[in-house]
C-alpha cells in the first residue's frame, strides 16, 4: 500500500515538476503566461530523455499546442508561433464553409516552410506565407453532412475552395475531409476543437457518411462539382 501511495504521488509530483518547467521556458522565450493541459511522452523514453506537453497561453485558449522540455528544463521544441499561423488558416476555412451556408472545422498544419522557425506569436498570415514560403497548407477538415440538394451542396463546397485559396496569398491547400452524420456533428466538433493534431483513428467514435481529398492551388480545385457530388454520396 505505501509503495502505491509513493508511486501515485510521485507521479504527481513528477507532472506539476514537468508543468511548471514547460510554462516558466515558454513564459520566458515569449513573454506571455501559459497553461498545461497534458503530459505526452515521459522522461526517459526510448529515444530521448523529454516530457512533451499539451499547452495553451492564458490569452490564447483556443490554440493548443505542443512544447517540450528535457531533464534539465530547457526547452527542446515548441510550435506555438505555427500554430497561431495555422488557427488563422483554420478560421478562414470554416468561415468560406460558413459563408456557403455548410458547417466545417479544420485542423491544419503547414507543409514545407523554408527558413528558421518564426518567433513572433503575433505573425500574420500573410507575413508569414512572405517570409516563410511554405508548400502547401494540409487540413483535416469535418464537414455537416449536408442535407437538402446535393448538386448544390458540391457547388457550395467548390466554391468555399475557392475562396479559401483567395487567402492564402497563393498558397494551395490540400484538405481531407469527413463528413460526419449530422446528428452526431455537434460533439464531434467540440471535441475536434480540442486537438492537437486529428489521426485516421480519431473518428472512430463517429459515424463518418463519406470521406475524400480536395486540393485547391493557382489552378483551381482538382476536383470539378459532379465529382464532388459523387464524393459526397460516398463514391469514389
Amino acid at each position: 500500500m505505501l509503495l502505491a501511495l509513493i508511486n501515485l504521488f510521485g507521479c504527481s509530483i513528477l507532472n506539476d515538476s514537468n508543468a511548471d518547467q514547460i510554462t516558466e521556458a515558454l513564459q520566458k522565450k515569449y513573454g506571455e503566461k501559459f497553461k498545461v493541459t497534458g503530459l505526452g511522452n515521459r522522461l526517459g523514453t526510448a529515444t530521448n530523455d523529454t516530457v512533451t506537453s499539451y499547452v495553451y497561453a492564458e490569452n490564447k485558449p483556443d490554440v493548443l499546442f505542443e512544447a517540450e522540455v528535457n531533464t534539465k528544463g530547457e526547452l527542446t521544441f515548441d510550435n506555438y508561433v505555427e500554430r497561431r499561423v495555422t488557427r488563422q488558416v483554420e478560421d478562414i476555412i470554416r468561415k468560406s464553409f460558413q459563408d456557403q451556408s455548410l458547417e466545417a472545422l479544420a485542423n491544419v498544419h503547414i507543409y514545407g516552410p523554408t527558413g528558421a522557425k518564426p518567433t513572433n506569436p503575433d505573425i500574420t498570415l500573410e507575413e508569414y506565407v512572405k517570409s516563410h514560403k511554405p508548400e502547401l497548407f494540409i487540413a483535416q477538415i469535418i464537414l455537416k453532412n449536408p442535407t437538402g440538394d446535393l448538386k448544390a451542396s458540391a457547388a457550395s463546397i467548390m466554391q468555399a475552395y475557392q475562396n479559401i485559396y483567395a487567402n492564402l496569398y497563393g498558397t494551395g491547400l490540400e484538405g481531407k475531409v469527413k463528413v460526419i452524420a449530422a446528428e452526431q456533428y455537434a460533439d464531434c466538433a467540440e471535441k475536434f476543437r480540442e486537438e492537437v493534431s486529428v489521426t485516421k483513428t480519431w473518428y472512430e467514435d463517429f459515424k463518418v457518411m463519406s470521406e475524400f481529398s480536395v486540393s485547391v492551388t493557382g489552378a483551381g480545385v482538382n476536383k470539378s462539382e459532379s465529382e464532388l457530388e459523387s464524393l459526397i454520396k460516398g463514391g469514389k
